[in-house]
């Protein structure tokens, strides 16, 4: 039909919504004002003179479905799990596929907005992805970082006591043997305030102590994010 006045009727619908037909005097045409996510069902034929109609030729695609919108990643203090949570995009979605890469790594496919990930490792950065599946057809991901809270010393023992100072060391948090961390340690007697120092180490000497007193002390991990473990503490008497 080369050189033949002619048009071209295409019809489109996805599932059992109604269809929709649009002309077009070129053979091809931009469909708009689609849903995100869907398979649509287009059928085309040719008119001719008379408007009389050819038989219709048919195929069907997937539109590209949505991101997930605002993908939030809590650790709620934990020290082994995160949760994701996210709201569904408009239009259809089949499913998402939500990847966990660090110390840990684990995709899980779901099909509801909200997904945990269990037995992870302390004091750790993770990043999250969410992807929108919908048939053949896959979203642009969403990242977002978070980590997990680190776990406690442990062990608190007093190595050397003096009258001004003592030297206390603790055993290495569980599970984060190799992971970039430090300790807090905070220290006072009787009503005093608080006095913080920080140690890149498992020990840590402490000094302009008042002799002969009665001192607590508390020692937090520092980890990924600065976040703080659960406290150990201990008490120790100076020398008179």
């Amino acid at each position: 039909m080369t050189n033949v006045i002619k048009s071209y009727n295409i019809t489109y619908y996805w599932n059992a919504s109604s269809s929709v037909t649009v002309a077009s005097n070129s053979p091809h045409v931009t469909l708009s004002s689609l849903k995100s996510g869907s398979n649509y069902t287009i059928t085309v034929v040719t008119v001719g003179a008379r408007g009389y109609l050819s038989t219709p030729v048919s195929g069907s695609v997937f539109t590209i479905p949505g991101q997930a919108v605002g993908v939030t990643v809590n650790n709620y203090q934990s020290v082994n799990s995160l949760v994701v949570n996210w709201t569904a995009p408009a239009g259809i979605v089949s499913n998402y596929n939500v990847t966990i890469t660090g110390d840990v790594n684990r995709t899980l496919q779901n099909n509801s907005t909200q997904v945990t990930f269990t037995n992870l490792l302390p004091g750790r950065n993770y990043t999250v992805t969410v992807q929108t599946i919908s048939g053949s057809c896959n979203s642009l991901i969403t990242t977002v970082t978070e980590a997990t809270y680190p776990t406690p010393p442990r062990n608190i023992s007093f190595i050397l006591i003096q009258t001004n100072t003592t030297t206390l060391s603790w055993v290495e948090p569980v599970n984060m043997t190799r992971v970039i961390k430090s300790y807090n340690i905070a220290y006072y007697w009787n009503a005093s305030s608080p006095i913080t120092v920080t140690s890149n180490y498992q020990n840590v000497t402490l000094l302009s102590l008042k002799s002969g007193s009665n001192y607590t002390i508390t020692v937090v991990t520092v980890g990924a994010r600065g976040y703080l473990s659960t406290p150990v503490s201990g008490s120790v008497f100076t020398k008179s």
